[in-house]
Parts: C-alpha cells; structure tokens; sequence
C-alpha cells in the first residue's frame, strides 16, 4: 500500500511574497474624491515702511513714501489689525530710530486670528533703535583744554558713551581714607567735601564681597556726610552684610581727575567731560543714554500682548536710573 508523499512546502520568500499580496489586497482603494482638498496658499504679508531718514509720518507708509517714526508706524497697525487676514510686516529701513520715549507695545498692538505683527530689519537694512542722543557743541571749560562741556538741558542719565565706548563717572580714589560709619551716615576727616557743589547728586559706592551697594548722599556739613533714606536704612538690615566705609565716592564734578572721566549737573543742565588721549570732541561721536526702557510689552494675564516679533534689529543706548533713586542699589 503506498502512502501518497505530502505536498511540497513553498519557501520562505514565496510565503512572504503571498502575505504581502493578501494585505495589499484587503487594503481599499481609495476614490478620487476623498483625496484632501489642496490647502490654500497663505496669503503675502502687508508691507510697512518706516524710514528715519527720509519718511514722512504723513506719508502712505509704502516703499517709495515710507513713515518715518515707530510710534505712527504703530499707531497705523492698530487701525488695520482688528480681523487680520495675513501677517503684517513692519519693514525698518536703515538708520538710526531715536527714542525720546518707551516705545510701548499693549494688546492693541497684538496680532489676530493666528496672524502676526513683524516689526523686522527690511531685505538688506540695518536698523537701529536707540534710547541716546548725541552731544555736540563742546567748549573748553580751563585753559589747558583738559576738560570740556556741552549744554544738554532737562537730562538724567548714567552712561555716557564715546565712539561707542562706554566712560566712567567721576570718582575719587579707592578706599578714602577718614570715614568712620554713624546711624546716619559717616563721620568724615576730608572737610573739603563740605565745599562740593551739588552734594546730594554724589553716592556713596560701597563693596563688600560679592556686593556692591550704591546709596546717594543726603548733604554734607562740616565733619558729617548724611545719608539718604530709606537706602542707608537698608543697607544696614542684613547682619554680617551691612553697607561698610566707601570703596570710592562717585559724581561730583570736583572729582573729575582722570581722562574719560564725566560729570552731569542737572541743576544746569550742563555735561562735563576729561577726553581721553587722541580724542577730538569736534569729530567725536558723543551719545548720553535718555530713555531706560527701549520697548515695553504693557498687557495683563487677562488681556496680554501677544503675535509680536523683532527681527533684524539692533537695540542700542539705554540708560539706568534705578540706582539714582532715594532707594539707591542695595544687593542682597
């Protein structure tokens, strides 16, 4: 009795190959008609321009006939961007953007339905926003020429840059000699300072460690320096870390001594400056800091300022003013 033999058993190729075609089988076919419909193309931003140079805020903000300042450039999109239907573009063409003012930004400013607000450097552009001004009309204030000053009316500032180097304010020398520290202030064996016009402008520059506090002097009479309150009050709250004797004293004009050293009296509105060797004021580009906050993003969690960007923009020249306050630099 013969057995019939069993079939042949098909490869692992074969059998692989068929498992494949099974699958490609089940899967369906899919109609024209569901395919995804093509998205359609996002449309080009709207352009703005703003020229420093050669704008006018009177203009129609295009290319040939551009705005010339932020703040309209600004106010213009706030008229435009309430239902936003593609992206606004903001094109700073080169120059120098000079503030007298924060430039502010609120939710007004936002971008809308998914859209954005670009404020960016134009194709090529170089822009620059800058919170300084420059100085010029420098005179001589003594007769070996060491000292000049310029007239710069209403101005409080902090830095002073020459030729884009940043200078130092007057300041004596490290670590005076005759301070001993009172509740109020110092006892001082220096009666000179007695004779400093404009006491109340100088600070006391004080380090200790890793911190370095600045409070503003009060007056000075006789053997007494008074210092200002609530600084020097603080400055004494932490135990082991109290504000110590001055490391040096700092804005007062009778202690300019040292080229690159400057002075501003506010209370005549007049900027004193020592240049350096090699410097000359008449072709010397001189900038002083007036605005502290370039821009500001003023919203709130329930409404915030949203879809801004910067792009390709230089920020220059701010100032700081919180030290110069009655609560001077406390670290700590």
């Amino acid at each position: 009795m013969s057995i019939p033999s069993a079939p042949p058993r098909p490869s692992r190729r074969r059998s692989a190959l068929a498992v494949l075609a099974l699958a490609a089988a089940a899967l369906p076919l899919a109609a024209p008609h569901a395919q995804a419909a093509p998205r359609a193309a996002e449309p080009p931003p709207l352009k703005i321009y703003v020229s420093p140079d050669h704008g006018r805020d009177t203009g129609p903000g295009t290319l040939k006939h551009p705005f010339r300042t932020l703040g309209h450039a600004r106010d213009h999109v706030r008229e435009i961007n309430r239902d936003m239907r593609r992206d606004i573009d903001v094109e700073l063409l080169s120059g120098t953007y000079r503030l007298t003012d924060t430039f502010t930004l609120t939710p007004r400013d936002s971008g809308t339905n998914g859209h954005r607000v670009v404020y960016e450097a134009a194709p090529g552009a170089h822009p620059v926003i800058s919170g300084g001004s420059r100085v010029t009309g420098w005179t001589p204030v003594d007769a070996g020429r060491t000292v000049y000053k310029a007239h710069v009316g209403d101005l409080d500032t902090r830095q002073l840059y020459v030729d884009g180097a940043l200078e130092t304010r007057a300041r004596g020398p490290e670590n005076p000699p005759g301070f001993s520290k009172t509740a109020t202030g110092y006892k001082i064996t220096d009666t000179r300072l007695d004779s400093y016009r404009n006491q109340s402008d100088m600070e006391v520059v004080s380090k200790w460690g890793w911190m370095m506090m600045r409070c503003p002097v009060q007056s000075i009479s006789g053997t007494t320096m008074t210092m200002r309150q609530p600084c020097f009050h603080n400055a004494n709250l932490h135990e082991g870390q109290e504000i110590q004797n001055p490391t040096w004293l700092e804005n007062a004009r009778e202690l300019m001594d040292t080229p690159g050293e400057w002075y501003l009296d506010k209370s005549e509105g007049e900027l004193y400056y020592m240049p350096e060797k090699g410097q000359d004021l008449a072709t010397a580009t001189v900038t002083v800091p007036r605005v502290q906050d370039l821009v500001d993003l003023d919203g709130t969690r329930d409404h915030p300022v949203s879809g801004i960007s910067f792009r390709g923009i230089t920020f220059s020249y701010s100032t700081w003013l919180a030290p110069s306050s009655d609560d001077g630099l406390i670290e700590g």
